[in-house]
């Protein structure tokens, strides 16, 4: 079932908190604002530092597998923790896809970079040819191609178009990177300060940095966990993992889960009671998937996310005084 991130005009506002409730919390006009210096643009910032070093090892050396390989770790980390900030800057100029076109059920990512090794010589891949191409090939995913072969992780041998196709790709990432960096700082994060001002202004904001991080609980367990865990009956299919090239699909769930509890543990602010429990259900969440000895482990992680989606749809916003509406979070 596909997600759809539908837009804040299909969201149901209701009336802020009450007089005396909001006496105890911070003013929910500013909570945007404060999750945006807090959490997301540092996150942006952290994305354009790891994103950049990727490019720079490519740069330098592209037959040191290992520091390659351990630069792409770094970068996917510092992605999986910054992606489900969708609203603002990552959700224009295709940008998120960009960066980590997946699912693929169609495998539009092999076949672009067979396509881009096709060319004749390795002086025709180029970052500004790659940013041109399709958004299959211009990221993460396309990398991760380059570097990893087989289930083991065990990395490809590096050939001249091989190397020319990841530099090209690795620097296409560190511009999009540095631009969303740019613009987070120094544009979006100023322009939700000002929101804070205008009370519909804030209301629209508000509610969607909140179903940003709704929604990341819900493509953790309907897209992320089904593959590596199984569900509705399926059992689970490891090679349909994102990243299971590289050896990463728990890891990635797992810096998601970090970058998520961050950002509830800010929200405990504006809603403290509702925001404590969907932290406290995202670390059992965390901790049930790093123990890979628990024979329980798959229902402890399920039921876990389970409980963090309902507080985090249901609960948080009502407690903060507004609603995600049915629309805003629904998928198929």
């Amino acid at each position: 079932m596909k997600m759809k991130l539908v837009l804040v005009s299909a969201v149901v506002f209701v009336a802020l908190s009450s007089p005396a409730a909001a006496a105890e919390k911070k003013d929910p006009h500013t909570l945007a604002a404060s999750l945006a210096s807090e959490i997301i643009a540092p996150r942006f910032a952290a994305l354009d530092k790891a994103f950049g070093a990727q490019a720079e090892v490519w740069d330098k050396d592209c037959t040191q597998t290992d520091s390659l390989k351990s630069a792409f770790q770094a970068a996917y980390d510092a992605w999986a923790q910054a992606e489900f900030f969708k609203s603002g800057p990552l959700a224009q100029q295709t940008r998120a896809e960009r960066i980590d076109y997946w699912p693929d059920p169609r495998n539009f990512i092999d076949k672009g970079v067979k396509a881009v090794l096709s060319v004749p010589s390795a002086a025709d891949i180029t970052a500004e040819k790659i940013a041109g191409e399709s958004v299959a090939v211009q990221g993460l995913p396309a990398l991760e191609r380059l570097l990893y072969a087989g289930e083991a992780g065990e990395a490809k041998a590096a050939g001249e178009k091989e190397c020319a196709a990841g530099r090209a790709i690795a620097r296409n990432l560190a511009t999009v990177a540095a631009a969303l960096d740019r613009e987070w700082n120094d544009g979006e994060a100023v322009r939700l300060k000002s929101a804070a001002q205008d009370e519909t202004k804030a209301r629209e904001t508000a509610v969607a940095v909140l179903t940003d991080l709704a929604t990341g609980i819900r493509v953790i367990e309907d897209k992320k966990i089904p593959p590596l865990f199984g569900a509705k009956g399926n059992p689970p299919n490891p090679r349909a993992a994102k990243v299971w090239r590289s050896q990463r699909s728990e890891r990635d769930i797992a810096q998601n889960l970090a970058a998520l509890i961050d950002a509830y543990q800010a929200l405990a602010a504006f809603a403290p009671e509702s925001a404590h429990s969907v932290v406290e259900k995202l670390q059992d969440a965390s901790t049930a998937l790093a123990d890979t000895q628990d024979a329980n482990r798959t229902i402890a992680v399920l039921a876990a996310i389970n409980n963090a989606k309902y507080y985090a749809v249901d609960v948080v916003p009502t407690e903060i005084g507004v609603s995600l509406g049915f629309n805003s979070l629904d998928g198929d």
